[in-house]
C-alpha cells in the first residue's frame, strides 16, 4: 500500500530532489529522473525490483528535501509551517521503510543503479541522524563502487560508467567524513584508491545547462576540499607520523597547507564566493563551502594552540616559534566563525547534522 499522491505532488517531489540531492552529489541522470516520473505516473509495480526501490528512494529523499528548505532565512516557523514540514518528513520516512522492504534487490544485484539504491539509502540513514547505519551503507556502496571500476570499462554504457564514479566521488567525501568521528570503525579503502579514479565528467543531470554546470562545479569543490582536508590530517594528526607535535616540523607543514586552501577559495565560481565574516553568503552552496573553509583553517592551526597549551606550563624552557601566538589566534577566529556562521543550510541539516555537532 502506497501514500496517494497526485502528478504534481509527483513532479515537487522529483523537483526537490533534483534541486537538493542531485546538486550535491550528482549522481542521477535525467534518462533516470524521466523513467522514475514515468513508472510513478503509470502506477507503481508490485514485484520488487532495483527501479521500483531507487524510486522509492528518490521519493523518499525529495520529500525530506522539501523539509529542510530554506531554514536558513526561517528564524521561527509558525505552526503551520512546522506542520507542512513535519507532513513531508513523515511521508518521508514512509517511502523510506517501503524501500527497505524491496532493497534486498540491490544487494543481489551488482550494477550502478543498484549501486545507487545502497548510496541513498546511506543518505537517507544520514538525515535520519543515524551515523552507524549511515556509515554502514556508504561501505558498502564504496566497497560496491571500486568493484565495478576494476573492471574494464563499459563502452555500450558511458552514463552506468559515469554514474558509477559519481557515486564514489560522493562516497570519498561522505567516508572520510564519518571516519574523522568513528575512527574505530574499519575504512574501506576508497581513500587508497582516489588518485586513480578519474574526476567527474560530463553527466546530464539537470534540465538547465547552467545549474548542471554549477551542481558539477560544487561537487568538484567538494572534492577538491575533502581532498585537502584528509591531506591535513595525514601530514598534522597521523599516527606515529603526523607532525603536529614536533615544533621543527609543522611550521612549514601549516604554511603549505594555508596555501592550498587560500588557493581552493580563490578558484571557486562567483555563484560560490563567500567572504571571511558573519555575514550572509549569496547563496546556501557558498555558506556551506564557508563552513568547509573554516573547518579546515581552524584544523590547519591547530597545532600551534595544542603547542601553546602543552608549553604554557612546562617546568623546561621550550624553543620559541615565530608568530605562534598569532597563528594560534587564527585558529580560535576560525573556530568562533564556524560557530557564528551556522545556519540551516539544507545539506547541514539533512545530511551532515551529526558530523557537524561534533566539530
Amino acid at each position: 500500500m502506497y501514500p496517494y499522491v497526485d502528478a504534481e505532488d509527483i513532479t515537487f517531489m522529483l523537483e526537490a530532489f533534483e534541486r537538493n540531492i542531485n546538486f550535491w552529489y550528482p549522481s542521477m541522470s535525467q534518462e533516470q529522473l524521466g523513467n522514475i516520473r514515468a513508472t510513478l505516473q503509470t502506477g507503481m509495480p508490485s514485484e520488487d525490483t532495483v527501479h521500483s526501490c531507487l524510486c522509492l528512494l528518490t521519493l523518499a529523499l525529495g520529500c525530506a528535501s522539501q523539509a529542510a528548505e530554506d531554514l536558513r532565512f526561517t528564524a521561527e516557523p509558525d505552526a503551520a509551517e512546522k506542520d507542512r514540514r513535519l507532513r513531508k518528513r513523515k511521508l518521508g520516512d514512509i517511502y523510506f521503510q517501503l524501500a527497505l522492504k524491496k532493497l534486498h534487490v540491490a544487494h543481489l544485484q551488482v550494477d550502478s543503479q543498484s549501486t545507487q539504491c545502497l548510496f541513498f539509502t546511506a543518505l537517507y540513514f544520514a538525515s535520519l541522524v543515524r551515523p552507524l547505519q549511515a556509515w554502514e551503507y556508504l561501505s558498502a556502496t564504496a566497497t560496491r563502487c571500486m568493484l565495478l571500476l576494476s573492471y574494464p570499462p563499459n563502452t555500450h554504457d558511458d552514463e552506468a560508467e559515469e554514474r558509477i564514479r559519481r557515486i564514489f566521488w560522493s562516497c570519498y567525501i561522505l567516508e572520510s567524513d564519518y571516519m574523522a568521528e568513528l575512527s574505530a570503525c574499519p575504512p574501506s579503502g576508497i581513500a587508497r584508491v582516489e588518485s586513480s579514479i578519474p574526476l567527474p565528467s560530463t553527466y546530464h543531470t539537470h534540465p538547465s545547462e547552467i545549474v548542471e554546470e554549477e551542481s558539477s562545479l560544487y561537487f568538484l569543490a567538494c572534492i577538491s576540499m575533502r581532498r585537502l582536508l584528509n591531506r591535513v590530517h595525514q601530514l598534522l594528526y597521523a599516527k606515529d607520523t603526523g607532525a603536529a607535535f614536533d615544533h621543527a616540523r609543522f611550521p612549514r607543514i601549516v604554511a603549505e597547507l594555508q596555501r592550498q586552501l587560500d588557493d581552493w577559495r580563490e578558484v571557486l565560481p562567483a555563484s560560490f564566493s563567500f567572504s571571511i565574516d558573519t555575514e550572509e553568503a549569496a547563496t546556501a552552496a557558498g555558506g556551506f563551502l564557508r563552513q568547509r573553509y573554516l573547518t579546515c583553517k581552524g584544523v590547519i592551526y591547530r597545532p600551534y594552540l595544542m603547542w601553546m597549551l602543552s608549553t604554557s606550563y612546562a617546568e623546561t624552557r621550550v624553543p620559541s616559534i615565530p608568530d605562534a601566538m598569532q597563528n594560534c589566534k587564527l585558529c580560535l577566529d576560525a573556530c568562533l566563525l564556524h560557530a557564528l556562521d551556522l545556519r540551516g543550510f539544507p545539506q547541514t541539516v539533512l545530511i551532515d547534522t551529526w558530523i557537524c555537532s561534533l566539530s
